[in-house]
């Protein structure tokens, strides 16, 4: 059964693993450990039987929130965990207006993906990865208006 929970300092391992196996970088177990430990960030796993599938991480502040990374285990693509996953994060947070996120210009499956969610390009970021591969930075207007019981 997939769960979505809070991450947890004992996830990190498993995470950076999926970081470096799906995105190429990571954001490292140091970074991920510090903002665990500072609770300004939130992050969020998907687990299938209590093994880690994927997770999601985001700042917010005030009404605007930042997607820092996102990722979901290949084998698992396709069943709705991503959806989850972000769904999760922002309702965490029902101030939120706004949340925006970074992705590969050439990765056009999570750019299909994110479409799909509602997420529209603003801007360009020119050789925003450590391969000096550009960043499409991506923008969804968020409304928590529950009156049909749906977000």
């Amino acid at each position: 059964m997939i769960e979505i929970n809070k991450l947890t300092i004992d996830d990190v391992e498993r995470v950076v693993e999926l970081e470096t196996s799906y995105l190429g970088e990571t954001l490292g177990k140091d970074m991920l450990i510090e903002e665990i430990n500072r609770g300004v960030a939130c992050f969020l796993k998907a687990t299938d039987n209590d093994f880690i599938i994927g997770y999601i991480g985001g700042y917010f502040i005030m009404d605007e929130g930042e997607i820092l990374n996102f990722v979901v285990d290949e084998a698992y693509r396709r069943r709705g965990i991503g959806t989850k996953l972000i769904n999760a994060l922002i309702n965490n947070y029902p101030q939120t207006k706004s949340i925006v996120l970074e992705v590969r210009k050439s990765n056009i499956i999570a750019q299909k993906f994110y479409n799909h969610l509602g997420f529209h390009q603003i801007s360009t970021r020119i050789n925003y990865y450590k391969n000096g591969e550009d960043a499409l930075v991506l923008r969804k207007e968020i409304n928590h208006d529950n009156t049909c019981g749906r977000n």
